[in-house]
């Protein structure tokens, strides 16, 4: 049980009920009903909230059997890998090799199987229970042949298996990864030349498997804006997956080297996301520079992992972002040269050759007609200065344009004006420029209305709330200016610029009228606004935010608390920067209430310097507006912050600036979410009785007031339950319970399913501590059933943990060791090393 006031997701000056974790101090499989009933309550150890993770529920399968051989039964049929067309068919034959060799318990393969390995190892049981759900999107590799070995197939049929992951492995890659470790954007159809580039990268990671090299290969790939470098390291990169290399991992970046509007990525940033991508929840990421690199070095040693880090600034930027495994690859690219990097093998790329040039203006602009005209192809593709990215564009240009001769294009070229974006003696924005005009006004008008989003990326909703349209028409229209290589598709329903064409556009867009360019930021803050709120309702119904002045635009709706978990974690980068340009804009209501709207999303995914920084434009924001209120509301979000970085005393003083100012404005229900905050920091430093004390004093303003006003009966109901969690650290067991149903009461009218959920499970906490087994256990599994739904899967792993321990003590092992067997295997995926050990120990002892 613990006082979730101070530790769950909460939104601004919004607190809520709480629980302390009785299984975290309880001894293992040993409980018995009796030692429960005589437990008695100590100080709870620190809280340990993930955030939210969008996989699906993990559960067991197959069943385990005593006593079988290690070579495949005789007279049993084995399967073939060769006809499996998917990864799910191949975990399938892989059961069914297990069944042909009689059905060993995964408690004996892992005893088999950890020798086999590299480097060998004691392998968990729920390690080997892993490697046969179907359903999963990758394997390691080393470890399914570890396992085909210990099920007793010889090595020509070892290889066979092999093969068969490396044919499904190219299948699944061949249309753009898929999977949070799969993030490289999708090989480009229209890849041209560089046979001798691309085959010097794919020599240097063949020659470190031929030599058995200890340390990561990187190859740098150097060349001028436009030179083809990202295409380059992408097709060598799919190449090499094709090949079956490098499948267990891939990751990419995008370091922002030579952004003209906006800062190059920070390394810390960029291991932040890479160490979430690896699993790590945003809890346990480190917060200095240094700690981060050791965590992600340790993270991917024993992996065979890609790495792209695209636009690289210098060698700076990327010396922390390099993995020290041997099993790893680095693809760089960078316009600067990174030859002081250590190690580094450094590929220069020059424009294309003549040939390269005119081969892909012919792959986008038509075979036929380039044929029929080359010394008119050689011209379009001289006065593109043999840049690929002003190649295509041309080609692009001349695709859309029937009627168009290549002399035409040609002509065209050659006479566009010049500008300071020069390949030698020709004009690359004389293309960009060529493309612009070439486009209806309609598409025109989208297109330099799309350089006031401040984000990287941009959706077809974005795109539609800057120029007036509907989403279908703005999707019409991205898709052409995609065709027209203006804008770039990473991946379905989402559109980005290259950083070349970003600076032209919005050069261009200076020449609309300033009106037209102000009204169109002020639409899309307005979507992020309506949007991000409508998201909000789903992890908090009753925080509300006045709605914000400005041109109607529709709400969208979302499906669940899961699909509007996910757009906040899709979106996050982007409403940050669209809370910074509106900072920077002076729209400065805009700027307190889009945050104000963010903290529902922050205080689950605990990004905590990002919050802090749009917190602070928010207060300065709502201080330069007046708006007391809004400050002290936004004061109380960084207390919560605070908290959840243990800062205690900090968190205190924001809580006490905040309850200051709530008392000059008057607002009762305010002061009350301030004391039951300032009171969780004292519960969060053992302080009980003081706890207490305020608690009660925000129940007492709530009952003062007799408002219908939801968020005041959603205080009520956190007092009442956080008095609870203090009761129960004090021993008061009896008045623990009474406090919690009045807490659960409360809440099940708010409607805050989180919230009840914990109080559910803070109840089941007392039953367990009074003796009453059978009661906790119905109360545990009401809790797991939400927990499941809502997708909270550290919660879902902590309340199996709890389940298991009081069937055990109901002497229900089997049953027991099933629960103990998934909350593991959620640990295990959630990094939490500490709690997985424990859920280890007590399957050990309790072995059937």
């Amino acid at each position: 049980m613990r006082d979730l006031s101070a530790h769950d997701p909460t939104p601004v000056g919004h607190p809520i009920a709480g629980r302390v974790k009785l299984s975290s101090r309880l001894p293992g499989p040993e409980i018995s009903s009796g030692a429960l009933g005589a437990q008695a309550p100590q100080r709870a150890v620190p809280s340990r909230t993930n955030p939210y993770t969008p996989v699906r529920p993990l559960l067991v399968s197959g069943t385990a059997s005593r006593g079988w051989g290690m070579a495949i039964q005789q007279g049993r049929s084995t399967p073939d890998p060769d006809q499996a067309e998917d990864l799910a068919e191949y975990i399938g034959m892989l059961g069914e090799l297990r069944a042909s060799a009689g059905m060993p318990s995964y408690r004996v393969l892992a005893k088999r199987v950890g020798p086999l390995v590299r480097p060998a190892r004691v392998l968990p049981a729920s390690t080997l229970v892993d490697v046969f759900k179907v359903g999963r999107r990758r394997l390691d590799l080393d470890l399914v042949l570890a396992v085909v070995r210990a099920l007793g197939a010889d090595e020509p049929q070892v290889d066979r298996w092999r093969a068969a992951y490396a044919r499904i492995q190219r299948g699944t890659t061949s249309g753009g990864p898929a999977g949070v470790l799969r993030q490289l954007p999708g090989d480009l159809a229209t890849f041209t030349g560089r046979e001798d580039a691309l085959a010097r990268l794919l020599d240097a990671a063949s020659a470190a498997d031929r030599g058995g090299g200890g340390t990561v290969v990187v190859s740098a790939i150097e060349g001028m804006g436009g030179v083809g470098k990202t295409q380059l390291a992408l097709h060598a990169a799919h190449e090499l997956l094709r090949a079956g290399r490098y499948t267990d991992v891939q990751l990419y970046a995008d370091l922002r080297g030579f952004d003209p509007e906006r800062a190059p990525a920070d390394p810390r940033d960029v291991l932040g996301g890479f160490l979430r991508a690896l699993g790590v929840p945003a809890q346990h990421v480190p917060g200095g520079l240094d700690e981060r690199a050791a965590m992600f070095r340790d993270r991917m040693h024993d992996r065979e992992a890609l790495v792209v880090l695209d636009n690289a600034a210098d060698e700076r930027q990327v010396r922390s972002l390099l993995p020290a495994g041997p099993a790893c690859l680095v693809l760089i690219t960078s316009r600067r040269t990174l030859a002081d990097l250590d190690g580094a093998v450094v590929h220069h790329l020059d424009v294309f050759s003549r040939v390269e040039a005119v081969e892909l203006l012919a792959r986008l602009g038509g075979r036929e007609r380039v044929a029929a005209e080359p010394d008119a192809a050689s011209r379009v593709v001289e006065a593109c200065g043999r840049l690929p990215l002003a190649v295509a564009l041309a080609g692009a240009r001349l695709r859309v344009r029937p009627a168009w001769s290549v002399d035409e294009l040609a002509r065209r070229l050659e006479h566009s004006a010049l500008d300071a974006l020069r390949v030698g003696g020709s004009s690359l924005e004389s293309v960009f420029d060529l493309s612009l005009r070439g486009l209806e006004d309609a598409h025109r008008r989208l297109l330099l209305l799309l350089a006031e989003h401040p984000g990287e990326e941009f959706t077809a909703e974005m795109a539609a709330a800057l120029t007036v349209v509907t989403p279908a028409e703005a999707e019409r229209t991205l898709e052409l200016l995609v065709d027209e290589q203006l804008v770039s598709s990473p991946r379905p329903g989402r559109y980005r610029f290259h950083d070349l064409i970003r600076a032209f556009v919005r050069r261009r867009a200076e020449a609309l009228p300033a009106a037209s360019r102000e009204a169109a930021l002020d639409r899309l803050l307005m979507w992020f606004f309506v949007t991000a709120e409508a998201a909000s309702k789903f992890i908090n119904p009753v925080v509300r935010v006045e709605p914000l002045p400005g041109p109607v635009i529709e709400s969208p709706g979302f499906a669940d608390y899961r699909a509007a978990l996910e757009w906040y974690e899709v979106e996050w980068g982007n409403i940050c920067s669209a809370i910074e340009a509106a900072a920077a804009k002076g729209r400065h209501e805009a700027v307190w209430k889009l945050t104000f709207v963010l903290v529902l999303y922050f205080t689950v995914c605990r990004r905590h310097d990002a919050w802090h920084r749009m917190a602070q434009l928010a207060i300065t924001s709502a201080g330069i507006l007046g708006d007391r209120l809004a400050v002290c509301r936004l004061l109380s979000g960084l207390g919560k912050s605070h908290i959840l970085l243990g800062a205690l005393d900090t968190a205190r003083d924001h809580f006490k600036r905040a309850l200051d100012l709530s008392r000059s404005l008057g607002e009762q229900r305010l002061q009350a979410q301030m004391l039951l905050n300032i009171g969780s920091t004292h519960s969060s430093q053992g302080e009980f009785t003081h706890a207490i004390a305020c608690y009660d004093q925000a129940l007492g303003i709530c009952r003062e007031l007799t408002t219908s006003d939801p968020r005041i009966a959603e205080v009520e109901a956190a007092a009442l339950g956080n008095i609870g969690v203090a009761q129960f650290r004090l021993g008061r067991l009896d008045e623990a319970l009474a406090s919690h149903h009045l807490a659960l009461d409360k809440h099940h009218l708010v409607g805050n399913r989180s919230n009840t959920t914990q109080v559910l499970e803070n109840i089941a906490d007392v039953q367990r501590l009074k003796g009453e087994l059978t009661g906790a256990l119905q109360t545990y599994r009401q809790a797991l059933a939400t927990r499941v739904e809502l997708g909270d899967k550290h919660r879902e792993a902590d309340t199996r943990r709890d389940i298991g321990d009081v069937l055990h003590a109901l002497g229900l092992t089997s049953d027991a060791r099933e629960e103990w067997l998934q909350s593991l295997e959620l640990y295990e995926r959630l990094s939490y090393t500490e709690l997985a050990e424990k859920i280890s120990q007590r399957l050990a002892s309790a072995a059937p």
